[in-house]
């Protein structure tokens, strides 16, 4: 048995009321003796007995009038059915419709998503008075998500018809977690939940199996497509990696994207195609095996756009939501560059580009005294050679807020040793070598972007030019990048959010004569220009998930952003200011595509790129057998789950769960009998004691 509303039982308490009274009444009774009473000794005992059972029955017809009202106040409900009783079937149902991307798919049957639509309407027409619906979509297309129940066969229509295909991955399990706050609100004990989908095995990826409080349910599987014996031909963009890391205007821009073809019985030729804004710049043909992947590099020269909106095309196939990917790249603008020294080298000026009129960066010179006046945030790099005197705390500062330092090694070691000591970035040990045991470049790891293109072979491994190492100054921590027969000549080291590039040699010649070979303009060049990217200014998130978003307080300006998508529709986000920078917190965003981010001063500062999940192009559905343990599993054993192939069947499978009997009109009428029976008895007992 069952109760609608199981808060009333509590009114059976009040049922007490009537046997206290009575024990009171007891209690007050006392022998005295009254003359005008005299006539009660001469009763009879038999009448005297007739009326203590009349208050006896009074008690218990008043005690169960009590008790029937307040039971048919709580509408009991039970299994099964009784003879001139109403057999119970107001519902409270809720329709989740797949309306992921591998929805919007046609096969010998017509368009899935569609169809599914068709079916939720079929079910709206089975509503009886008193049944509400709830509809909801399973992949969200903004932010507000409708919860409410509703009985208006008209309005839960226009609802249906209003739904249009989302991009997010329809989690079941995220789903299934709001039905208890939906079913809150629910008028009625049944409750039903109708998904109609095609049961794709992303949708239940993960599944959450821990246990949520809900009242039983009964659960009705539509999967759609699931008799369709038609070759999915469907190719997809699955990632997009980055080839170049250094990013320049006029200079190639290599990605590498990875392919898949979904077909299990054909081979896949087209091409993809790679956009830089509204235009086409480079095209590129492939071919899969059926099953296969395969990465396939594209590439165009970059444009003089600070900020790069790029996205990846396939040809037409069967989803069209897959054959896009999304990327976005911010140029950075001319580096500007503080090079701190009190004895500015000769080969680092030449090297800089210092007082010609075109060079690669705007570097400045600056003494050890100028350096703890200076606003680094400014310079997009500082190189230093000089360390005495340096404020390390200042320092210390600006890589925390997202800095680049390139530091060389100095004669003074102590000093650099202090210095480094404060940064955290490892202890510098100083080796001079001997005349006939001069140091050589032993390895460089030509696969860092550092050093993309600059070599032909990427496979030799001999010192270029012949460099020689007489001493050197080389640090324990960080990635080493160029080695030596005496130490890591470059290192790389992550602090924080800022970088750090070590060269253990001062380029004078009584430390090596790399200055004077064609590797060091080289390793200055490459070195400013790898340090100059952010490439935390570029964010790829998939849609309908949240994302951060670190933002150097150089760039930041404020608190204010703005974030405007591909139609320049613009959302205002505020993120607190650290000292460090700013962290936005990046609100879901429901269609794939680039977006940029402005400051307080309209500046463009970073870009987003939101794609789909690749899992939405696989088409591999889950087995209907594993999919009750899981629901039971979280819901509890008593869930009833069935799967619907004929829409025809519903009816027969709904009625069988839906079978019972409300009981509140029968305790109605029984309390009225048994309010008419008391008024009657009590009459009936006042007439014998006046006799």
């Amino acid at each position: 048995m069952n109760f609608v509303n199981p808060g009333v039982l509590f009114g059976l308490i009040a049922a007490t009321i009537p046997i206290l009274l009575h024990l009171l009444n007891l209690r007050r009774i006392k022998k005295i003796e009254f003359s005008s009473l005299q006539f009660l000794k001469e009763l009879k005992k038999s009448q005297i007995r007739r009326i203590k059972l009349r208050q006896i029955l009074l008690l218990i017809l008043r005690t169960l009038l009590i008790i029937l009202l307040v039971g048919a106040f709580s509408r009991p409900i039970i299994k099964g059915s009784l003879p001139f009783f109403k057999n119970y079937s107001k519902t409270s149902a809720v329709i989740f419709i797949d309306n992921s991307p591998s929805m919007d798919f046609s096969d010998e049957y017509g368009n899935r998503f569609n169809y599914a639509k068709r079916l939720a309407k079929k079910i709206l027409e089975q509503l009886q008075t008193g049944d509400e619906v709830a509809i909801v979509e399973m992949s969200q297309t903004n932010n507000s998500l409708n919860l409410e129940f509703s009985s208006n066969l008209k309005k839960l229509t226009e609802q249906v018809n209003k739904i249009n295909i989302g991009y997010q991955v329809a989690n079941l399990s995220e789903k299934i977690k709001i039905l208890p706050y939906i079913f809150d609100n629910a008028k009625n004990i049944n409750r039903e939940v109708f998904i109609i989908s095609d049961n794709q095995s992303i949708n239940f990826k993960n599944f959450d199996t821990s246990k949520i409080n809900m009242q039983s349910s009964a659960f009705y599987f539509f999967n759609i497509g699931q008799n369709s014996k038609i070759d999915i031909r469907n190719n997809s963009i699955d990632s997009i990696k980055y080839v170049t890391r250094i990013f320049q205007t006029d200079t190639p821009l290599i990605l590498q994207a990875q392919i898949h073809n979904h077909s299990t019985a054909s081979k896949s030729s087209s091409f993809v195609s790679m956009n830089l804004g509204e235009e086409k710049v480079a095209q590129n043909k492939f071919t899969l095996n059926k099953k296969g992947i395969s990465d396939v590099t594209i590439s165009s020269n970059l444009k003089q756009d600070k900020v790069i909106k790029g996205s990846l095309e396939l040809e037409s196939d069967i989803l069209e939501e897959d054959n896009y990917r999304y990327f976005g790249i911010m140029v950075p603008a001319e580096p500007k560059v503080a090079y701190i020294t009190d004895n500015p080298n000769p080969f680092i000026n030449s090297a800089l580009g210092i007082g010609l009129s075109k060079a690669f960066c705007n570097a400045q010179l600056f003494s050890t005294i100028d350096f703890n006046s200076l606003d680094l945030n400014q310079f997009d790099v500082l190189l230093i050679d000089t360390y005495e005197n340096i404020s390390t705390e200042k320092l210390d500062n600006y890589l925390k807020n997202a800095g680049r330092v390139m530091f060389i090694a100095s004669d003074n070691s102590e000093s650099i040793n202090n210095v480094f000591s404060k940064l955290k970035l490892g202890k510098v040990i100083f080796q001079k070598n001997d005349a006939d045991q001069k140091g050589i470049i032993s390895n460089i790891m030509k696969q860092h972007p550092l050093f993309q293109g600059v070599f032909l072979d990427e496979t030799q491994n001999m010192s270029p030019d012949n460099v020689k190492i007489y001493q050197i100054e080389y640090c324990e921590n960080g990635l080493p990048l160029i080695e030596t027969t005496s130490g890591n000549l470059l290192s790389e080291i992550q602090i924080e959010n800022g970088l750090v590039f070590y060269l253990s040699v001062a380029p004078t010649s009584n430390w090596t004569n790399l200055q004077t070979t064609s590797l060091f303009p080289i390793i200055l060049y490459r070195s400013i220009l790898y340090l100059t990217m952010l490439p935390e200014l570029s964010s790829n998130i998939e849609v309908g998930e949240p994302g951060t978003l670190f933002i150097p307080s150089r760039f930041a300006d404020g608190s204010n952003f703005t974030i405007i998508d591909e139609q320049g529709l613009e959302t205002s986000i505020f993120a607190p200011t650290l000292p460090s920078g700013t962290i936005l917190n990046i609100p879901p965003i429901f269609v794939p595509g680039n977006y940029l981010i402005k400051n307080s001063q309209n500046k463009e500062v970073a870009i987003i790129s939101v794609n789909i999940n690749k899992d939405e192009s696989d088409f591999s559905t889950m087995d209907n057998d594993k999919i009750p343990p899981l629901l039971k599993q979280k819901l509890g054993e008593d869930t009833f789950v069935a799967f619907v192939e004929d829409f025809d069947e519903v009816k027969e499978k709904i009625n069988k769960v839906r079978t019972g009997t409300e009981l509140w009109y029968f305790l109605i009428i029984l309390a009225i009998l048994i309010a008419l029976t008391e008024m009657v008895v009590q009459r009936v007992m006042k007439h014998d004691v006046v006799e």
